[in-house]
């Protein structure tokens, strides 16, 4: 029998407070592994200039639950909900929370150079299938972020 589960997205956006250290997102990053592995919430989290976007898949009320928390979270400022919807597939049902810090020097090192990094940054973006309003609205807010 196929499987005929409908995930829930929700993408937001927010600004982390001006005192949050490279640390601390780490420390945000790893319990949130841990916690998004228990409640079965995988999605993707970009960090950039102090910014934070994110794209929440799962049972619809796991992750309103979750965003709830990021919403009261004090290192978090201006949480924006960008786009809600329904989906029959996640698009990062291999990670409990992909991460990507686009001014990470290693990461950056990857590449011979920035401007090459964010080409093939856009490059992924348009060849992944689209799924509909929050990852239409993550990868267009990921791409302003890197340009910014």
């Amino acid at each position: 029998m196929a499987d005929t589960s409908n995930f829930f997205q929700l993408t937001y956006y927010s600004a982390a407070v001006e005192d949050l250290d490279a640390d601390e997102v780490i420390s945000i990053l790893q319990k949130s592994r841990v916690n998004n592995a228990a409640n079965d919430i995988t999605g993707c989290l970009l960090y950039h200039n102090s910014e934070f976007l994110q794209i929440l898949e799962g049972k619809e009320e796991s992750v309103r639950n979750l965003f709830k928390k990021i919403q009261q979270d004090k290192r978090h400022e201006a949480v924006l909900q960008l786009a809600e919807n329904t989906t029959s597939k996640r698009l990062f049902g291999q990670w409990s929370m992909a991460f990507h810090d686009i001014n990470s020097p290693e990461e950056i090192a990857k590449f011979d150079n920035r401007e090459l990094f964010i080409s093939n940054f856009k490059g992924f973006s348009e060849l992944v299938d689209q799924q509909g309003p929050s990852f239409d609205i993550f990868w267009g807010m990921a791409k302003h972020l890197i340009d910014s």
